[in-house]
């Protein structure tokens, strides 16, 4: 799972979308894009990708994809297929406000 990665996700409503760049190490994540970073850990448990990301807004160029939420956790799951991560997450204490998307590698390291 090391790596840079590219990421693009979309709220599960089709509402919004984003997409950025993280960086994986030894289950430790970093990344970010144009108004928001990411950081938090992924564990494997049995073949499914588990973790928590943190996001916290850093720039006031662009709105959440959760309209109100510039700092949150999400809770994320996902497997990998064809050297791609699917994943699915939701925010903290609200189930229903989903992101689903999907992160490639761009260089391993």
């Amino acid at each position: 799972m090391n790596g840079i990665y590219s990421v693009d996700f979309i709220v599960s409503d089709v509402s919004d979308w984003g997409d950025g760049i993280i960086t994986i190490y030894n289950g430790l994540f970093s990344g970010g894009d144009r108004a928001y970073t990411y950081h938090g850990r992924l564990s494997d448990e049995g073949g499914e990708l588990k973790g928590k990301v943190i996001v916290r807004k850093w720039s006031a160029v662009t709105t959440s994809v959760h309209p109100g939420l510039d700092n949150y956790e999400l809770d994320v799951s996902g497997t990998i297929v064809d050297g791609q991560l699917n994943f699915r997450g939701a925010v903290a204490g609200m189930p229903d406000l989903e992101i689903v998307g999907h992160l490639r590698t761009e260089i391993l390291i």
